[in-house]
């Protein structure tokens, strides 16, 4: 698919995305978070769609400043030059498509009546940030760069989450009234005073999840479509 395009082997071309790429999500978090607005809400930041966003974006500044390094030569070089810190990057590109898939499959349903889905600051967070990710993963990186075993690294992002999450709620450190929640818990799933030891089922459930969309891509797209890139 990739393997005679001299596009994808481009210096500039890839500087330019990730650039690109970082101005919109800059510009989609501030947004949602209300700088444009002159009212920060500072409790957004503690939202798993939040942070899997910023995730990305010190992801991309990341690559911007390895990108932009790089020697000119390499324009030259072969596909997957540009794929600095693939088992990172792996990790955060399936924790941001966790992000597009559960928003758009759960709540956006849940939502239309209400309208907003269609706001810039939505879109940017929830769809094009991920797809802005995801497309640097598929076009950047070549097939082969990932172990077997890597893929569990998808597990640390959403473990941190999960116990910043209960370190929170089991301290009462913070209420969530200004994100209109009664509660210390962001998520009911994850809310201990509502369901106690229930909780942990709901986060093995959510572990298989994760590793099961992580192992679908490492196979599918890294063993398949970017198989004759290396």
């Amino acid at each position: 698919m990739w393997k005679n395009d001299s596009v994808i082997r481009n210096k500039a071309f890839v500087l330019g995305y990730r650039i690109a790429a970082l101005v919109i999500i800059t510009t989609g978090l501030m947004d949602i978070v209300g700088v444009f607005a002159g009212n920060v809400n500072w409790y957004i930041f503690f939202a798993y769609t939040i942070q899997s966003n910023v995730l990305v974006w010190l992801m991309f500044v990341v690559l911007i400043a390895k990108t932009a390094t790089a020697p000119r030569h390499s324009e030259v070089a072969a596909a997957g030059q540009f794929g600095f810190y693939p088992v990172a990057s792996f990790a955060v590109s399936i924790a941001i498509l966790i992000t597009m898939l559960i928003f758009w499959a759960i709540l956006a349903p849940m939502s239309w009546a209400g309208g907003g889905l269609l706001t810039f600051s939505n879109l940017a967070v929830h769809l094009v940030c991920p797809l802005l990710m995801l497309g640097d993963r598929i076009m950047f990186y070549g097939g082969g760069v990932m172990r077997k075993r890597e893929v569990l690294s998808i597990a640390v992002f959403p473990y941190i989450y999960i116990a910043q999450s209960f370190a929170l709620g089991l301290t009462r450190a913070v209420y969530f009234e200004p994100l209109r929640i009664e509660a210390y818990y962001i998520y009911p799933f994850l809310d201990f005073d509502a369901h106690g030891y229930w909780v942990f089922l709901y986060i093995a459930l959510l572990t298989v999840f994760f590793l099961g969309i992580g192992y679908l891509w490492w196979w599918f797209i890294e063993k398949k479509v970017t198989a004759n890139r290396k």
